[in-house]
């Protein structure tokens, strides 16, 4: 790990000097850079008139009633407040805003329980028709990524020696980019759905406020993560346009056709927030609206909706017009999602089962690798760490190589991290003293880990994995000479985006007035560090074990290795495992 910022004096000073004794490979952030005691955060982050706000983030509960005051600032400087409670454990709080009818810029503080310390964020909030005009900005751009994405593949394809197999995935993917040419279509389509519920918002603020809680709210936030998604799928195709062997080409192709069908996912969400308001009774539309002629123009404006790609399967239609013979449900969906979706099946089943095989054969299987560390005084440890990480290696060769004496190997680690934790007892280490006078708080706050599993990884691609901020993918290469594969490892394309451990803590005590306050941030060990690490030696021998009689080849090694000493102030064991068979199991 490796101290990024940090504040509270001798703590947190001496947390920083044990870090880098250990982690030297990360400098430290300036020392003035404070972790804050107080996080929060708004979403939507930009959103329409009327539309609810969510405000939430977390708090150091510095006072016996664990409650966060909220300051609003609206765009004309008066200010609104509310207040939200934090969770007795972890200082979790959310509240919901609702005065945001006017437009412009929002400013929020949050209060701390005690009142000393403070969190900011803000959010905007524009007319409904530049919000809209975002939207469908957005919703084109995923169109354009879309395409980018089906190119790549294209591409990566194109280079590999001509074959029955490979004739029949080009033909497939113009199969494919032939549905991907209906995408402007259907932001055309999402554009009338969004401007037709816009237009019956303004004339009925109770349709309004429905429009704006159960579709504009969530439309905010289907935009941050598209745009996140969209910059992750970008990298990930820079990655693999750069692939320079025919194997890595194919699996780069198979991951660029993941990729799009989330690209497709993302294209589709949107009709499942419009098409919440097709399950409005008429007596719901009664309770919201009292006038008769409004009531109509509800019922008309849900029943004009155009159709969207993906539309939910079954929605209930009754009672939408006031004759009650209901509207449709918007069960036709345009079908340009599902056939696309369709062709990537079909390609990605092609390029694993039968362009792989007819080109390459690999090595594959899961590896764990993790870290146990800690920070040492006299002997004794007073900070302890430790991560765990899980995914698989794969290890590609061309078959018309392996007919020679050497055969060049490339592939990569990818996977996330799926633990992390960790003790501390630096105040008693410390300071004795002042410790056993002393009433101490302390909050620790972990990053959130989620192990993807393998499965994930082969099923949804290295892109999930690099939206993660746990993440990793780290190239390999290396020379297969019979039953010798020597593997080097190269830099990290991705490596756990700061992901980060944060320590707040407090100490009341007799021998000073009031109390101190300090905390400090220490970013995850990368897993670069973690694998290296473990491995010890560069370049690593692996002994390949063939089974002559079932046929598979297997690669299974575990690694250790150490760095610091135990009678110095750091000291960190490292543990790596693999198991790659040829051909991988499913």
């Amino acid at each position: 790990m490796s101290v990024v910022r940090l504040r509270g004096g001798l703590v947190a000073a001496v947390v920083a000097g044990a870090a880098l004794a250990l982690a030297a490979q990360q400098p430290a952030a300036p020392a003035d850079d404070d972790v804050q005691s107080v996080e929060a955060h708004a979403r939507p982050q930009l959103a329409a008139p009327g539309t609810p706000i969510t405000i939430s983030g977390h708090a150091a509960l510095d006072a016996k009633v664990h409650q966060v005051k909220i300051v609003v600032t609206l765009p004309d400087r008066t200010t609104q407040e509310l207040s939200a409670a934090a969770d007795d454990t972890n200082g979790d709080f959310s509240a919901s805003f609702n005065k945001t009818n006017a437009i412009g810029e929002y400013k929020v503080t949050v209060l701390s329980p005690s009142g000393k310390e403070h969190g900011d964020t803000q959010f905007t909030i524009g007319a409904a028709a530049s919000v809209i005009q975002e939207l469908v900005a957005e919703h084109e751009a995923l169109g354009a990524a879309a395409n980018e994405a089906a190119d790549t593949v294209d591409t990566l394809i194109g280079s590999l020696p001509a074959s029955p197999p490979k004739e029949e995935f080009e033909e497939g993917v113009a199969s494919l980019k032939k549905e991907l040419a209906k995408w402007k279509d259907e932001s055309a389509r999402f554009k009338q759905a969004l401007q037709s519920l816009k237009d019956t918002a303004a004339v009925s603020h109770g349709f309004g406020a429905i429009v704006y809680t159960d579709v504009f709210a969530p439309l905010g936030d289907w935009q941050v993560e598209s745009r996140e998604l969209r910059g992750k799928v970008r990298e990930q195709l820079n990655r693999s346009k750069a692939a320079g062997m025919k194997c890595d080409s194919i699996d780069h192709a198979v991951e660029g056709l993941k990729a799009l069908s989330l690209i497709l996912g993302l294209i589709s969400k949107p009709a499942s927030m419009i098409y919440t308001v097709l399950n409005l009774s008429a007596n719901k539309i009664a309770s919201i609206e009292p006038d008769p002629d409004k009531r109509t123009l509800i019922a008309r404006t849900i029943k004009s909706l155009p159709p969207l790609a993906a539309a939910p399967p079954t929605l209930s239609a009754k009672g939408l017009d006031q004759s009650g013979n209901g509207v449709d449900p918007k069960l036709a969906s345009t079908g340009f999602v599902n056939a696309a979706m369709g062709w990537i099946t079909d390609l990605t089943r092609l390029a694993m089962q039968r362009m792989f095989t007819k080109y390459c054969e690999k090595f594959a299987g899961p590896i764990e690798a993790s870290m146990e560390g800690e920070y040492l005084k006299n002997g004794a440890a007073w900070w302890k760490w430790h991560q765990k990480l899980r995914g698989k290696l794969t290890l590609r060769y061309a078959k018309d190589e392996s007919a020679g004496k050497v055969v060049h190997v490339s592939g990569e680690f990818v996977g996330n991290a799926v633990d992390a934790g960790i003790w501390d007892n630096a105040l008693a280490s410390i300071n004795p003293k002042l410790a056993s006078m002393a009433q101490f708080f302390k909050r620790t706050i972990l990053p959130k880990v989620e192990d993807l599993g393998e499965k994930a990884l082969q099923n949804q691609g290295a892109v999930v994995n690099a939206f993660a901020p746990t993440g990793f993918n780290i190239p390999v290469n290396g020379d297969l000479i019979d039953t010798k594969l020597t593997m080097r490892v190269q830099p990290a394309t991705v490596d756990l985006s700061d992901v980060s451990v944060k320590v707040l803590y407090f100490a009341v005590s007799p021998l000073f007035l009031g109390t101190v306050r300090g905390n400090y941030q220490i970013n995850l060990m990368k897993a670069h560090h973690i694998v290296t690490a473990a491995l010890h030696d560069d370049p690593v021998l692996l002994d390949v074990v063939v089974d002559r009689k079932g046929g598979a080849i297997t690669i299974d090694r575990d690694f250790t290795g150490t760095r610091g000493s135990k009678t110095g102030k750091a000291y960190a064991t490292y543990a790596l495992s693999m198991h790659l068979t040829n051909p991988p199991l499913q």
